[in-house]
Formats: structure tokens, sequence, C-alpha cells
């Protein structure tokens, strides 16, 4: 008998008070969320507010801190998850700054932070450079900035030097080849 008003109790308890509570703090983070999603429709984001995000987004994967889970695992797995994290949150900037372009094409501080992301946070991709190179033409277009035409020639400099080096690789193949052959 006691267990069954008990189990009523709990009955009441649930299903009138916890289960109210959990649907109202649903309803009101939906209409917050709700709000800011109209809020950003009515007043978007300014091209320096876009820049910050995107800059601070870049500036958080260097400060992975551990978390305990992390601690326990070994460096290489530590690494891949680091690298994970990073890669999401750098694609992330990259979209922002590609919006901030698209959105305000005259800030020409976009179009620097974006291409010197290629050219630096890349460490040497080829189709990076290519980027970068792509991204500094489209500001120079707009407007010419010293930073934009140092940042295009090193990224050049940088593509012909790779260039010279895939060339220098594939002639020292082919004369290891005709070594091993005996010639």
């Amino acid at each position: 008998n006691e267990i069954q008003h008990l189990y009523h109790a709990l009955q009441i308890l649930v299903w009138n008070c916890l289960v109210p509570f959990v649907l109202v703090v649903l309803g009101l983070g939906c209409c917050v969320i709700l709000g800011i999603k109209i809020y950003r429709r009515i007043y978007p984001l300014t091209a320096q507010e876009l820049l910050d995000e995107a800059q601070s987004l870049l500036k958080k994967q260097e400060e992975n801190p551990l978390t305990e889970e992390q601690q326990h695992l070994s460096y290489q797995s530590y690494n891949i998850i680091i690298s994970k994290k990073s890669s999401s949150s750098r694609q992330r900037a990259y979209t922002l700054l590609h919006q901030c372009i698209q959105t305000y094409p005259t800030y020409i501080q976009s179009y620097h932070t974006l291409a010197s992301e290629y050219l630096y946070g890349e460490k040497g991709d080829m189709e990076a450079i290519q980027k970068c190179l792509e991204i500094c033409k489209k500001g120079l277009k707009v407007k010419e900035e010293k930073g934009l035409r140092l940042l295009e020639l090193e990224a050049k400099a940088l593509l012909i030097s790779k260039q010279k080096e895939k060339s220098d690789d594939s002639i020292r193949h082919m004369m290891n080849v005709g070594l091993d052959l005996g010639i």
C-alpha cells in the first residue's frame, strides 16, 4: 500500500512538475535561438565582426588544453584529436572569411587574413599556395595594398621554389634509376 502511494506521488511529481518545467525550458531555449536568428537576419554581422570571429577561431586552435581523457592518450593519438579539432575550426574560419569577402568585397583586411592563412597556415601545400594567389589577385583588383602585394610575391616565390624542388626530385629520381640500372 505504501509502495503504491509512493509510486502515485512520484507520478504526480513527474507529470505535474518535472515535465512542464522541462517543456518551458525547451520552449524558452527555442525562443532565444529563434530570436538570435531573426536578429542576425535583420542586423547581419559586420565585416569586422566576421573577421574577428574568424581570427578567434584560428587562435583557439593553437590553445587546445588537455582534457582528463586526452591526458591518458598517447602523444600521437592526442595529435590526431587536435588536428581534427583544428581542421574543423580552420574550415569554419575559412568559411567566415570567404563570407566576409563575398558580403563586403571592399574590406581588404579579410583578403589579407585569408591569403596569409592559406600561405602560412597550410605549411607549403601547393593547392593552398594557389588559393593564396587567387585571393591576393582578387583583393588587389579591389584595392592596391602593399601587404597583399607582398603576400602575392611571397606566394609566387614559394610556388616557384616548390615547382623547382619537384623537378629536382624527378631529376634525382631519374639519376638514381640510372645508377640502379648500371648506366
